[in-house]
């Protein structure tokens, strides 16, 4: 299935209408009590690369 909306509409797009989230909710994830659905499903550890330890330019 292509997500159509996958492309984000700022520069930072971290929030509950960013395309992750907006995928999340359309597989019925909900946020109830969270800050968006990415959170609800505890990956808000893995919002960027510096929360896992790496550096953008890593692995290339």
């Amino acid at each position: 299935m292509i997500f159509s909306a996958a492309k984000p509409d700022t520069r930072d797009p971290i929030g509950p209408d960013d395309p992750i989230n907006a995928a999340l909710r359309r597989l019925g994830v909900e946020a109830a009590g969270h800050a968006d659905a990415f959170a609800a499903l505890g990956l808000g550890r893995f919002r960027s690369l510096e929360h896992l330890g790496l550096d953008e330019d890593e692995g290339d």
